[in-house]
């Protein structure tokens, strides 16, 4: 990601980069109120890279998992999360701030467990999907393929002298996008402005929700009990109230009409996608998803509140890896021709 980082008392243009590497880190409480720089410096490096110009700075040392997705709020702060290394389970969440760059402000652990799966979790993530849409103080991160949106503030940054910014998980929405517990389709969350969009490869729906006013809406799920990993995959084939709740809070939601065809002599089909997008990308009204065919598809405009008048990338402050799926790749040496762009793409 791209922030201003403060060195020697001077804001300088640099790039932080998330390192796919496991560390060695010491156990902190998570305030950070007994947070030795030094201390931390002396004991391992860390996984988080900043790059000023030519000249590479010290590692910001708290994550034990891999890097997967960061993101930079308007506010001068830095959000990483990180993913266990084994079982991709996400792992911690960390604040940093752009002033004291390499000092955490504040940790949640999404997961405290061994590589079993047997200990407490919340909320049922899995892995973490897409990147991190952020609106002044207001994160949106996803998970569990998509199927799971989890909103985040930032509490404390009113300027009080006394006060520590904090991170607070707001709750929970369960979108019913994963319908069985082996699926391990892609999916993707994006943001622009105050919008953020949500899918999962294996649905043509796309949900939109605002992120200002997400977390404090009365369907969010507040139910903020660690559970054991049998607990929360016990119900997650059922179509229940939660799901129905979770979908009431969108603002809307495009349909990407992806239809698998044959082709006329060899009548192999050329998709192995299942209905919806690998990727997605936004910025104000504009939305584009691609296929796993190799197609892309353009939406109608978003109406025009959703204008994002910021400039540069809606992906400029928030970036992620795709983590591998274990769904076969088309072939596309066994087509007699390209696939064409179908043209039953609408918003509803």
């Amino acid at each position: 990601v791209y922030s201003k980082l403060v060195y020697d008392d001077v804001w300088l243009d640099c790039i932080i980069v998330g390192l796919k590497a496991t560390c060695a880190c010491l156990p902190y409480n998570e305030k950070y109120t007994d947070y030795n720089i030094e201390e931390a410096e002396d004991f391992a490096y860390g996984n988080i890279l900043p790059f000023v110009g030519e000249d590479v700075e010290e590692t910001w040392r708290g994550h034990r998992g891999t890097i997967r997705s960061m993101a930079v709020t308007s506010d001068g702060y830095v959000l990483s999360c990180s993913e266990h290394p084994g079982h991709h389970f996400a792992e911690a969440l960390i604040l940093w701030s752009a002033k004291s760059p390499g000092v955490p402000l504040h940790r949640i652990d999404l997961y405290k467990g061994g590589p079993n799966l047997t200990e407490d979790l919340f909320p049922p993530l899995r892995t973490l999907q897409g990147g991190i849409a952020v609106h002044g103080n207001k994160i949106l991160i996803g998970g569990q393929y998509g199927d799971m949106i989890v909103p985040i503030d930032i509490d404390g940054i009113d300027g009080k002298e006394d006060t520590q910014p904090s991170l607070v998980i707001k709750g929970y929405g369960k979108l019913g996008l994963r319908y069985h517990t082996d699926d391990s389709f892609k999916g993707c969350l994006v943001g622009s402005g105050n919008a953020a969009i949500t899918s999962n490869e294996g649905c043509e729906e796309l949900y939109i929700f605002p992120l200002d006013s997400l977390g404090d809406n009365p369907d969010i799920v507040t139910d903020m009990r660690r559970r054991k990993f049998e607990e929360w995959d016990e119900h997650v084939d059922e179509f229940d109230e939660t799901i129905l709740r979770a979908r009431s809070m969108a603002l809307g939601q495009i349909k990407f009409r992806f239809q698998k065809e044959a082709s006329a002599s060899s009548k192999k089909e050329y998709s192995s996608n299942n209905g919806g997008p690998v990727a997605v990308a936004m910025k104000g009204r504009y939305v584009v998803a691609g296929f796993d065919s190799g197609s892309i598809l353009k939406a109608k405009l978003l109406p025009e509140e959703f204008e994002d008048g910021t400039k540069g990338s809606s992906n400029l402050y928030a970036s992620s890896f795709l983590q591998d799926d274990t769904c076969d790749s088309p072939h596309f040496d066994e087509l007699d021709h390209p696939p064409e762009i179908p043209e039953q793409c609408i918003i509803q």
